[in-house]
């Protein structure tokens, strides 16, 4: 429908701007809490893991993943969510 309206405008002379917006649902791409999944790892972070990897030998994933949530509680403020994948990687 839209397209024969388009076609009768423009045989008539009329010229219009048509603009179309992507639904507000942003069906493509994360947004909110969710939109951290996808950032990279906060520097001061990645030198904590090289850390305790060389200096302390921790192996342990959970162990790990300790050792960063008490480093990020006393390093960041205000402590970011635990959904922010930059202060709180995933075990990959």
């Amino acid at each position: 429908m839209a397209a024969s309206n388009v076609r009768s405008d423009l045989s008539k002379g009329i010229k219009k701007i048509m603009v179309v917006f992507p639904n507000i649902e942003h069906k493509y791409h994360t947004s909110g809490e969710n939109a951290g999944l996808l950032q990279r790892i906060d520097s001061d972070v990645a030198s904590k893991i090289k850390e305790l990897v060389v200096e302390e030998g921790v192996a342990n994933v959970e162990e790990m993943q300790r050792h960063l949530t008490s480093f990020v509680m006393k390093n960041v403020t205000p402590a970011p969510s635990r959904t922010k994948r930059r202060f709180a990687p995933t075990k990959k």
